[in-house]
């Protein structure tokens, strides 16, 4: 099986001759689809933390969600979907928690604090002897944009969604010929919202696989679990990432079941629930960072019989 190493990192630049235009480094790994391939990646800070003693190392120089890649997939070309699956996902080492700088404790108990992490069998073990299981998840998953613009955005991103997870398939709109496929930002465990804006930040391996997706017309980013249809609205503003979602999962079940686009609406918008990607730019940006907005469908309203 193919591996593209941790040390393969995605570095983006403008390009230096055409105003507005990304420049996409030079793919790292060649795929053909369907194929199953290791992706390494290091946590948010570009390090490794194999071991308490590990927290002394400095932040690397691509610290602030560093990702792998880029991944070229033959015979993708820009503007079709693709289909990413995610096979399996494992954490590698452990972690520091930050706590204090982001707290949305009241000010007057706040408390600045740097606590080691274990991560052992699949649990990790928080301060005072809690412990929590792992569900590890990229934080940062997409392909590379032709054009500058927000992050996260319709391409992916730094979204911060618990889904894009072991065992989903996320169906994304790509911009170049290869699709350009890039991934990181690994979190051992964060529920919705990344409340702390910082999670358990860990390095992963995990093995993928990239296809053509059979929903070309999608209007959003997908997002596909076991039991769960996704769809991920970004855009500038609340309204307008909400209203994408929707839209999306409207018309995404309109030709699923063969009803008009406002029959659709009429009923994802009562049976389904709204979730948000990373809160923290709400309080922590001088930009403006778009917040991811999913609108959940289960499964058995996804594929139930009409008539």
């Amino acid at each position: 099986m193919k591996r593209l190493t941790r040390q393969h990192l995605c570095s983006l630049q403008p390009s230096p001759d055409r105003k507005g235009l990304l420049h996409a480094p030079d793919p790292q790994l060649h795929v053909v689809q369907g194929e199953s391939f290791c992706v390494e990646t290091y946590d948010a800070g570009h390090r490794l933390i194999l071991s308490k003693e590990d927290l002394t190392q400095p932040e690397g120089p691509m610290a602030g969600n560093p990702t792998t890649g880029p991944v070229y997939v033959e015979n993708v070309h820009a503007g079709d979907v693709i289909a990413i699956t995610i096979e399996l996902l494992d954490v590698v080492g452990h972690t520091e928690l930050e706590t204090g700088v982001h707290s949305l404790l009241p000010e007057d108990v706040q408390t600045e604090r740097f606590d080691f992490i274990e991560i052992q069998d699949g649990v990790a073990n928080f301060p005072g002897g809690l412990r929590a299981l792992m569900r590890p998840m990229f934080g940062t998953f997409g392909v590379i944009p032709m054009k500058l613009r927000p992050d996260p955005f319709t391409h992916g991103g730094n979204m911060d969604i618990p889904y894009v997870c072991q065992g989903s398939t996320i169906h994304l709109r790509c911009e170049r010929d290869g699709g350009y496929f890039a991934c990181g930002d690994g979190h051992a465990l964060q529920g919705d919202g990344e409340i702390n804006a910082g999670s358990l930040e860990v390095s992963l391996d995990g093995i993928l696989r990239i296809e053509k997706s059979p929903y070309q017309e999608l209007k959003a980013i997908l997002i596909e679990t076991d039991e769960q249809i996704i769809t991920v609205g970004i855009q500038r503003d609340v309204r307008s990432s909400i209203t994408e979602a929707v839209h999306a999962m409207s018309d995404l079940f309109a030709r699923k079941q063969g009803v008009n686009l406002h029959e659709a609406y009429q009923f994802v918008s009562h049976v389904g629930d709204i979730r948000v990607g990373a809160i923290w730019p709400l309080w922590d940006s001088e930009d403006s960072v778009p917040i991811p907005f999913c609108l959940h469908l289960t499964r058995q309203d996804f594929d139930q019989s009409v008539g």
